[in-house]
């Protein structure tokens, strides 16, 4: 008995040297297994040829519809610990919600008290690149539970400068440089009030970004984070945005170089001193004398009064529409369009594929087309569905100003700095032209 206790204890010492590296909190972790190791001992007659020759360790890749309790029963582990494990698991995240393609790992033993299941000893969840959750099961005096935490790992912060010619579009560029999805997709959003990525995106197009890059203790590495900087080529300019946190408790966002975000609020009123004459909704027509959804609002104004598109954008659509009469669309960004109806005469210059910036003047109030009156129809279309115009809700324009404006020059400048050096560096040929790391 002596003999089979000391075999045992003696592997799973062994198994965690193997896992767990001397760090600040190794005997930490390590004194996490002590229950394990004491259930082990109690048990070494019973269990010790599985003990003897390990834990098994299963990984999963989470497909859709996959939920953990699901996963775990297929694993034939018994339900009232499934219950147990989900308790754990549910002080991070719903065990409903795994994220499809994460990978689980578990290590099980057979249950001898229960032909067929099987007993979890530990699992781990990755959350993201950064942290994961780990459950091990417990015992605290006769009792067995399952204990929780999460995990951040030690990683290393790095930044690294990289550049492309876009050859067929920024989404292939991007992928291209390896760029993290997540943020890149986040950075289309800053760009969308700024780029037609439609039109303005061409092969040749310049394009540069500075993002965090996350190293692991041994020098491999990890993943890609946050694009803090990056600018195009676009209409004979360049475009830059960076990442940026006014304050503390202001989630960060892009802003342009002169401090202004680069998301913009639309115009509430494309029309001064106009006043909402119809609402949008069902109502009876004033031509058609029936009931017919009005599929946006009317802003009564004397003719000639001028109209003003809500935002920046490219005009999709300028001339006749049947009962629309003079009828502009503005396409804002990959979400919103606006529309103007019913207009006297189009704005100066105001054709199809033409620029405009917010407070251009894109026509004047009329009453071509089905109207009674002169006034003004606008609609706000988004992903090509017509919606109520006072519902939609943009974003605040921020301007910074004082101390902010202080701050965000000094991360600009350090920015900056960085992407001088990495050119430098690689004309000099010092680093790799492509990839810079700080």
């Amino acid at each position: 008995m002596l003999l089979i206790k000391g075999l045992v204890f003696h592997v799973l010492f062994l198994n965690m040297l193997a896992e767990y590296s001397f760090s600040d909190d190794s005997f930490e972790r390590m004194a996490k297994y002590a229950p394990i190791s004491e259930w082990y001992l109690e048990n070494a007659e019973r269990n010790f040829e599985y003990s003897f020759l390990g834990q098994q360790e299963i990984k999963i890749d989470v497909r859709r519809g996959d939920t953990l309790n699901l996963l775990l029963q297929k694993q034939g582990i018994p339900h009232y610990e499934i219950g147990q494990i989900s308790n754990a698991m549910a002080y991070f995240m719903a065990p409903t919600a795994l994220k499809v393609g994460t990978q689980i790992t578990l290590r099980l033993t057979s249950d001898f008290e229960r032909p067929g299941k099987k007993r979890l000893f530990y699992l781990t969840l990755p959350i993201d690149e950064e942290k994961y959750i780990e459950i091990s099961r417990q015992k605290r005096d006769e009792d067995t539970f399952f204990f929780s935490q999460l995990i951040e790992k030690k990683l290393e912060k790095k930044l690294l400068y990289q550049s492309d010619i876009i050859a067929s579009s920024l989404f292939n560029s991007a992928h291209a440089l390896g760029l993290n999805l997540d943020a890149f997709y986040t950075l289309v959003q800053g760009l969308d009030y700024l780029v037609d990525f439609q039109r303005d995106i061409r092969e040749g197009t310049p394009f540069e970004v500075i993002h965090e890059s996350f190293y692991r203790p041994n020098g491999t590495f990890s993943h890609h984070g946050k694009i803090l900087y990056a600018s195009l080529g676009v209409r004979g300019e360049t475009i830059r945005v960076y990442w940026f946190s006014p304050t503390a408790s202001m989630p960060p966002q892009y802003f342009t170089e002169e401090g202004i975000s680069a998301m913009k609020a639309f115009l509430k009123n494309p029309v001064r001193a106009g006043r909402i004459s119809s609402h949008f909704g069902n109502r009876k027509h004033p031509i058609l004398n029936f009931e017919k959804k009005h599929q946006g609002i009317d802003f009564a104004a004397p003719r000639g009064t001028p109209v003003y598109a809500i935002g920046d954008g490219y005009v999709e659509f300028a001339g006749r529409k049947g009962g629309y009469g003079n009828y502009v669309v503005i396409r804002h960004n990959q979400r919103h369009s606006s529309a103007y109806a019913h207009l006297h005469k189009f704005g100066k210059g105001i054709r199809k594929g033409v620029r405009v910036k917010q407070k251009d003047i894109i026509g004047h109030v009329g009453a071509t087309g089905m109207a009674t009156g002169d006034h003004l129809h606008f609609e706000i279309i988004e992903r090509g569905r017509k919606i109520n115009p006072l519902s939609v809700k943009s974003p605040p324009q921020i301007k910074l100003e004082g101390d902010q404006k202080t701050s965000f020059e000094s991360f600009k400048n350090s920015l900056q700095t960085i992407k001088r050096q990495s050119q430098f560096q690689a004309v000099n040929g010092l680093r790799d032209e492509q990839k810079i790391v700080f």
